[in-house]
């Protein structure tokens, strides 16, 4: 019985032994079913190489292949070029692991040449005329009542972009466009790919509507229609009235001169209620509205909160200003405020 024991413990001992031996005495699976002789591959390594940028990067782009299957080979991928305007090196060790990984095994290739390959991404700069075509497309959007001229584009200094079409909309820049230099946002769409975001600057004459004064406007007065007249101007801040309506009804706040642009700030806010003048007062509730005729006891423009006579000729309630002669009386469903009625200054 220990015979039998031994000898089945001798035989199992043998059997792990031989078995690496084995295994290595065998061909890969990969090998066999490719049927590659030992250094059936010679790939050369070239020491650079320009690619489109950001497309996959393949083993046919950085070497020179000889033996079989140098067109499967050719396509063995080494990740993604870089972009436009930058490098990567590949070296002779990434390209030994990705053939490696592709089923051949080290005593069927050979790897020559660089050591290190390195890899420019190319691509194609942004096109000027194509940045002044979108700006020019995009200005009667951005300023609607404008007319402007482009003068000058200054590019980013060497933006690239991948190789393909392109599409460049100019976004709405945060600082409001006027004479002079302006930087524009852009947005570039690729075809197929991600979208770039960058900036140009502009050199634009902008004409704008400005109302200004027909006539001296002392302080005090009020503005009527044929004390404005509506001109083009080039030197527009942005802050003056573009339209003769915002201004008609008015009170000058600091006396104009003929000619001179109208500011909102120059001119105090149109009252729409004087003191004493008869007003429509309107109270809501529950889907109930009813009006009252009464007489303010105060002053305001539009939105102001003023006092006025309460019903049947008794006591005094709030009444916000909603229109010339038209107020509506605190506590109504479209109006919960609580604040003090006030005088505004002229």
């Amino acid at each position: 019985m220990r015979r039998t024991r031994f000898l089945l413990t001798v035989m199992l001992v043998v059997l792990f032994a031989s078995a690496p031996l084995i295994s290595a005495e065998q061909p890969s699976e990969s090998a066999d079913e490719a049927g590659l002789d030992p250094a059936a591959l010679n790939v050369r390594l070239k020491p650079s190489v320009q690619v489109p940028s950001e497309l996959p990067l393949t083993l046919g782009q950085i070497a020179v292949i000889e033996g079989v299957r140098v067109e499967q080979v050719a396509q063995l991928p080494l990740g993604r070029a870089p972009s436009a305007g930058q490098q990567r090196a590949v070296s002779q060790r990434s390209v030994w692991s990705a053939l490696e990984k592709s089923g051949f095994a080290p005593e069927q290739f050979v790897i020559e040449g660089a050591a290190l390959t390195r890899v420019l991404g190319i691509g194609q700069l942004l096109d000027e005329e194509r940045v002044r075509q979108a700006v020019n497309e995009a200005i009667p959007q951005l300023l609607p009542e404008a007319v402007a001229e482009v003068e000058e584009i200054r590019m980013p200094g060497r933006f690239m972009l991948p190789a393909g079409e392109y599409e460049v909309r100019v976004l709405e820049p945060r600082v409001p466009i006027r004479t002079g230099l302006v930087r524009l946002p852009l947005e570039i769409e690729l075809e197929g790919g991600p979208v770039r975001r960058t900036g140009i600057y502009a050199r634009l004459t902008v004409e704008r509507p400005v109302v200004v004064a027909a006539r001296d406007l002392p302080r005090g007065e009020r503005v009527k229609p044929t004390d404005l007249r509506l001109v083009r101007s080039s030197k527009s801040s942005g802050e003056e009235l573009s339209d003769p309506a915002d201004a008609v009804g008015r009170i000058v706040r600091a006396s104009l001169r003929m000619g001179q642009p109208v500011r909102d700030l120059a001119l105090a806010p149109s009252i729409a209620v004087e003191t004493g003048q008869q007003v429509v007062a309107i109270y809501q509730r529950g889907g109930i509205e009813l009006t009252l005729d009464t007489v303010a006891r105060g002053r305001g423009e539009v939105g102001a909160i003023v006092p006025v006579v309460g019903p049947d000729g008794h006591g005094i309630v709030r009444a916000r200003v909603t229109g010339p002669g038209v107020v509506v009386i605190v506590g109504s469903d479209e109006l919960n405020v609580d604040e003090p009625a006030q005088e505004p200054n002229p």
